[in-house]
């Protein structure tokens, strides 16, 4: 009588599984800086946007609330498209577009194109927001999110408490169009970290079998499976 080797799925995610869940974790926290920064690092720079452009009160808070409505309002659909064509190409392109449209509002005067630009950093900033968390939730093992998912919060609070006091350093020493650039080498970085990475990332590891070894035993006369 021969009997069949029982086999069992280990539980603990290999050392390349969790090497590369913390590169992930690094990827997507340093995206999701930039809408963080964005939301409060402009508020410092109102008085010198209104002097270099000369503008009113109203047309700050248009800059202002561009941004907001167009964050905002693409949260649901960024969702939706992550679903759709894969959360980290989602994910990417908003870390691409956003630091473009970065880049073209430190550049550009009418207030007309700030404002739409403005927006645009918003759109591409929902594409951050709303996938990072389900990339650390695809790359992290059921036992490591809760510390995926602190480590992640903790700095998004740290970057949106820094951002008026960063502000005003970049305002006193770069301009108010400096709080523009800074997006562009962050963004840059980790759109280089996350292509980098994205080989080693993307898929959750598979959890742990729950069923009992099954193992099989065979005679000429019989045959039976136990559990």
């Amino acid at each position: 009588m021969s009997s069949r080797p029982s086999t069992t799925l280990d539980a603990s995610p290999s050392p390349l599984t969790e090497r590369a869940g913390w590169l992930s974790l690094i990827a997507v926290t340093l995206g999701a800086l930039m809408p963080g920064l964005a939301t409060t690092i402009l508020a410092v720079a109102n008085g010198d946007i209104a002097s270099d452009l000369k503008i009113g009160l109203g047309d700050l808070q248009w800059i202002t609330s561009a941004y907001l409505l167009g964050l905002t309002g693409t949260l649901v659909l960024a969702g939706k498209l992550g679903d759709r064509f894969g959360r980290r190409r989602v994910f990417l392109i908003g870390i691409a577009g956003f630091g473009l449209t970065s880049l073209l509002a430190g550049f550009v005067t009418p207030v007309v194109l700030i404002v739409a630009l403005r927006a645009l950093q918003g759109v591409f900033g929902g594409f951050l927001t709303t996938n990072a968390l389900s990339l650390l939730r695809a790359n992290f093992p059921e036992h490591r999110l809760p510390t995926a998912i602190g480590i992640f919060n903790s700095v998004q609070g740290l970057s949106i408490a820094a951002g008026p006091i960063l502000g005003g350093l970049i305002v006193q020493y770069l301009g108010w169009r400096g709080t523009m650039f800074v997006n562009v080498p962050v963004a840059i970085v980790c759109l280089a970290w996350g292509w980098c990475c994205s080989g080693r990332c993307g898929s959750r590891p598979p959890a742990a079998s729950t069923t009992p070894a099954r193992s099989c035993s065979s005679s000429p006369s019989r045959r039976s499976c136990t559990r």
